[in-house]
């Protein structure tokens, strides 16, 4: 089996309170933003969930993540994230930061790694 280069580098992961203002722009210089998707739901920190849900309305989120770190300590949750999604934006966008843009991603690289 093998593994799929993954371009990194055109990642960005925004903690706004860590790189405030990093999010203006920077999907113009070909950055892909990802944001935790329990960010949109369940985010004790008022500034960061604001800020992930303008972000997801603005149209500049990529894909979702999660904000897990072991199996038995702050499991990977996503699924209130992701009905907050489908809720609150149009099907196509979140179809795409669901699942499309990383099928997309993955299908590149692999396009990238045979040639």
């Amino acid at each position: 089996m093998s593994t799929l280069p993954i371009p990194e580098r055109n990642m960005i992961d925004i903690h706004m309170h860590l790189i405030p203002g990093v999010d203006d722009g920077a999907e113009d210089m070909g950055a892909r933003i990802r944001r935790n998707a329990d960010s949109l739901f369940d985010e004790m920190d008022d500034s960061i969930g604001n800020t992930t849900r303008r972000l997801v309305q603005e149209r500049k989120v990529d894909f979702p993540g999660t904000d897990a770190h072991r199996t038995y300590h702050r499991p990977p949750s996503a699924e209130m994230g992701l009905n907050w999604l489908y809720e609150n934006v149009e099907q196509e966008y979140a179809d795409a930061i669901a699942r499309g843009n990383a099928k997309t991603l993955l299908l590149d690289a692999k396009q990238i790694s045979e040639t």
